[in-house]
């Protein structure tokens, strides 16, 4: 038998996705996720457009971002 249908997660394999989108938490087992602070990237971004729209000339920008990860069912503790 497929041990993924056997309802065996996670104790034989752990699952994590990312983006944190909305129904991670809705299915069986609740998924684990990487959550982005998408608000954030949106505004930096938004700023750098309005600066390059109304300054004609922008220097470039790194900006660093601290994702989240958010610990549900999917996976296993192995400390």
């Amino acid at each position: 038998m497929n041990h993924f249908l056997t309802g065996e997660l996670p104790a034989q394999l752990s699952i994590i996705g990312y983006d944190n989108v909305f129904f991670t938490r809705h299915v069986y087992p609740p998924l684990s996720t990487i959550n982005y602070p998408i608000d954030e990237m949106g505004k930096v971004a938004a700023q750098w457009v309005l600066s390059l729209v109304y300054q004609k000339s922008v220097q470039p920008i790194q900006t660093l971002f601290q994702p989240e990860l958010v610990i549900r069912q999917s996976v296993v503790n192995i400390t």
